[in-house]
């Protein structure tokens, strides 16, 4: 005699009304949302594993002081801000409230770092010592850093003044001696 094989509740439920296979395409969604809630590979594990340290909810693991070694650099502005927009969009903000809110939270972190280095500067002339440079200096600021040697270099060093002079002579064969 052969027995008849159990089938699935899933599958037996499907088959007799069509209102449980929604019931099914919705269960099958929530495990999917659950698993990605799951994984690993969402967010970035490093900063999440700074913040568990930080809270004291987790021992620093031995990887950690290296890998922020390795991610010592900061990211630039623009980016920072753009992750920070599609977090809040994951989150089921609109576009225009999530950029809202992300452009005030870089205003404020902006406005915090400014007052830190006043109060950095103010320590250290209490101190009697030299203020420390800016760690927070703007792109312009930055650039102009380091185009200033190359400009220093214009005026003073003589292989540049020599070619600075021949080109001077030869605009001045074009167009005349019009007294430049």
């Amino acid at each position: 005699m052969v027995k008849p094989q159990s089938i699935p509740d899933e599958f037996a439920s499907s088959t007799s009304t069509p209102e449980s296979s929604e019931n099914i395409s919705e269960k099958r969604k929530k495990k999917r949302k659950e698993a990605l809630k799951m994984s690993f590979m969402r967010g970035n594990l490093l900063s999440k594993t700074r913040k568990l340290v930080k809270g004291m909810a987790k021992a620093e693991p031995l990887w950690l002081k290296a890998m922020e070694e390795i991610s010592a650099f900061d990211h630039p502005p623009s980016r920072i801000y753009a992750l920070r927009v599609l977090e809040l969009k994951e989150q089921g903000i609109n576009e225009e409230q999530a950029m809202a809110v992300a452009d005030m939270e870089y205003l404020a972190e902006k406005k915090e770092k400014k007052k830190a280095y006043a109060r950095l500067k103010q320590i250290a002339r209490l101190q009697g010592k030299k203020p420390p440079p800016n760690p927070y200096p703007s792109a312009i600021k930055e650039i102009q850093a380091e185009e200033r040697k190359y400009v220093r270099d214009r005026f003073h060093n003589p292989k540049i003044r020599e070619i600075l002079e021949q080109q001077k002579a030869e605009a001045n064969q074009r167009f005349g001696d019009s007294g430049w």
